[in-house]
C-alpha cells in the first residue's frame, strides 16, 4: 500500500512541475532595436530567430528556455553586448 501511495504521490509530482515548466507564449513581440528578425523555413516549418550583429569576432547561441519566448530575453541582448559578443537566439516550435 505504501509503494502504491508514494507512485501515486511521483505521478502527481510530476504532472504538476510538467505543467509548471512548459509555458509557451503565443504572442511573439518585435526584436528589440539592433535585432534582425529571421525566418527559419525547413519542410514547411518555421522558427523565428534574431540576429544582433555587433561585429564581434564571437557569437552566443542562445535558447530561451521553456517558459515564454525570446521576446521575454532582453537580458541576453544586454549581457552579448557588455561580453562583447554577437548574439542568435532562435523560438523553439510553438513558442511566439
Amino acid at each position: 500500500m505504501l509503494l502504491l501511495l508514494l507512485a501515486l504521490l511521483i505521478w502527481v509530482l510530476l504532472v504538476h512541475l510538467q505543467a509548471k515548466a512548459f509555458q509557451p507564449t503565443l504572442h511573439l513581440d518585435g526584436p528589440p532595436p539592433g535585432l534582425k528578425s529571421l525566418k527559419i523555413i525547413n519542410e514547411g516549418n518555421s522558427l523565428d530567430a534574431w540576429w544582433h550583429r555587433g561585429g564581434h569576432d564571437k557569437t552566443i547561441l542562445f535558447y530561451h528556455g521553456t517558459t515564454g519566448n525570446m521576446s521575454h530575453r532582453q537580458y541576453a541582448v544586454d549581457l552579448a553586448d557588455s561580453m562583447g559578443m554577437d548574439l542568435f537566439m532562435i523560438d523553439y516550435r510553438g513558442y511566439g
